[in-house]
């Protein structure tokens, strides 16, 4: 294993700070699968059916945010050399208000029950409130400034981004505010997806990758060029969303559309690249799992060209079903289990 000296493993959490969120994530995969199975067909006919929706959720949430908060909160103080604030007391509460949260919001989304998604609703800000403010924190206050604190740092910056959009979408489902907003959704798809999970998986590529993997380490240009332009593009999706009358807006979605799934496709070659330069040519399970995860990142790339250029037909909706699939179960619980 690769050794460095600018991490700060004196700083090493207690195991249980994110033990409790590693030993839910499996927990909440079963319920993905009674979801879908509850669901039958019509859960995989549109990705607007309400359990399509909670199912979603169920990995998002349940899965990937349950996955990436505990870790986040082991990570930090190693990586940026700051403390969580109160992390063992911190942890406990986020844990005990987003897990009972996110399986009354999914419920409330299968369902269509307005009170199910409030309370859960209520629960998940909480929890995701007193984990921004911790992790936050420490981001902010760490004197380190290497690329994997930057791309956490845009992660972070796209989650708040991402729960603003979702807490808006879901006062819709709750009965709480105004019309449900479906331009909204892949504004808030976009930040969750690529944003939050997609630059944190880079991040902590650019850590664990050459550490664990014993390949060389990621290019200099790329590791601090990658993760400000992936936000940049996002911001200016979302600029098009947002504006999506004028007739600019089309054009411009598609372009950056298209730079982010560049610059995806980018990180998923090189590190490819890297692991076919790795020291130990042994191979092991962590391995094929990053590799994995880099196959169906660039799978998503060739089926979103189909999805944008292909003529329209009443496939389509089971394609978006299928790049949501590729995206989250190919490529971030590949990455989330390795």
């Amino acid at each position: 294993m690769n050794t460095r000296t600018d991490l700060s493993f004196d700083r090493t959490p207690p195991f249980t700070v994110p033990l409790y969120f590693m030993l839910a994530t499996p927990l909440f995969g079963i319920a993905t699968g009674l979801a879908l199975l509850w669901g039958g067909e019509v859960a995989l006919a549109s990705r607007w059916m309400p359990a399509t929706l909670g199912a979603t959720h169920l990995v998002t949430l349940g899965m990937l945010a349950m996955t990436m908060f505990g870790a986040m909160q082991q990570m930090l103080p190693v990586l940026a050399g700051m403390d969580v604030p109160a992390t063992r007391h911190s942890s406990r509460f986020v844990f005990i208000a987003l897990s009972p949260g996110i399986l009354l919001f999914a419920l409330g989304l299968s369902i269509s029950s307005p009170l199910a998604i409030r309370m859960g609703l209520a629960l998940i800000a909480t929890a995701s409130g007193l984990f921004l403010l911790g992790a936050g924190s420490a981001l902010v206050r760490s004197p380190v400034h290497s690329p994997t604190i930057v791309a956490m740092r845009f992660a972070l910056l796209s989650f708040v981004i991402a729960l603003a959009s979702g807490l808006y979408l879901a006062t819709a489902h709750a009965e709480l505010g105004p019309a449900l907003a479906r331009h909204v959704t892949d504004l808030h798809a976009a930040w969750a997806l690529v944003g939050w999970v997609g630059m944190l998986v880079i991040g902590v590529s650019y850590q664990v990758v050459p550490m664990f993997q014993l390949t060389p380490d990621y290019g200099v240009r790329l590791t601090r060029m990658l993760t400000p332009s992936i936000f940049a593009l996002l911001v200016i999706f979302s600029i098009a969303i947002l504006y999506g009358a004028r007739p600019w807006a089309a054009p411009l979605r598609v372009a950056t559309e298209g730079g982010l799934a560049v610059a995806l496709c980018l990180f998923a070659l090189s590190t490819l690249r890297l692991q076919g330069r790795r020291k130990r040519k042994v191979p092991d399970i962590t391995l094929t799992f990053f590799r994995t995860g880099m196959l169906a990142l660039l799978a998503c790339a060739a089926l979103w060209l189909v999805l944008r250029f292909a003529p329209a037909g009443i496939w389509m909706p089971r394609l978006e079903i299928a790049l949501g699939a590729l995206y989250l179960g190919g490529f971030a619980l590949s990455i989330v289990n390795g």
